[in-house]
């Protein structure tokens, strides 16, 4: 009886072994022993790529998992600080429509544009999980970017101010009709003046 071992190896470590069992006690030709050494690393890479697909699969699940977990804290975080900040603006609503004096008129209006900005962030904040799942769709449609943008800067002046710093906005042409997402546009503008 003659018999013939080829390791099966892959990255440097042996992961099985091939047995090859002859019943006459012959020795194995070196075509034999060629084929054999091929065939071992073949099947050697074909578990090795068996392997890295249950890992592949594995991993996803886990990140599937992650996703879940993370869309589930924005959730809960978001529904947590959207009831104070609804109990803060009514306030201010209710400032604001009493208010006589021009000056505090403005302030309590950029308060309440504050607190309707914060409360679209935590808005977005629960759309994360949409967008994640790809059902986010753009909302777009032909508006005059003008005041909307006289408007957005305006809710950081009173910030400019206090820092010493001059912001104002300045447009050649009074009206500017664009195609564009207002909440998207809101938070690209935010984002940069936040961090300008």
């Amino acid at each position: 009886q003659s018999l013939l071992i080829v390791p099966l190896v892959t990255r440097d470590t042996v992961i099985g072994l091939m047995v090859l069992d002859q019943i006459q006690p012959l020795l194995f030709s070196r075509g034999q022993i060629n084929l054999a050494t091929t065939i071992g690393s073949q099947a050697a890479a074909a578990l090795e790529n068996a392997r890295l697909y249950q890992q592949t699969l594995e991993d996803n699940r886990q990140l599937k998992e992650m996703d879940r977990v993370k869309s589930r804290f924005f959730a809960n975080l978001s529904h947590e600080f959207r009831t104070p900040l609804t109990l803060i603006m009514g306030p201010i609503e209710q400032m604001l429509s009493g208010a006589g004096d021009h000056r505090q008129r403005q302030e309590l209006s950029i308060m309440l544009r504050n607190a309707q900005r914060l409360l679209t962030l935590i808005n977005q904040l629960l759309d994360l999980s949409r967008f994640d799942s790809g059902k986010v769709k753009l909302q777009a449609g032909c508006q005059d970017i003008v005041p909307f943008l006289k408007t957005l800067l305006s809710t950081f002046r009173l910030a400019a101010q206090k820092k010493q710093l001059e912001l104002e906005f300045h447009s050649e042409q009074v009206s500017i009709i664009l195609y564009f997402d207002p909440p998207k546009m809101e938070a690209v503008m935010y984002n940069l003046l936040i961090n300008a």
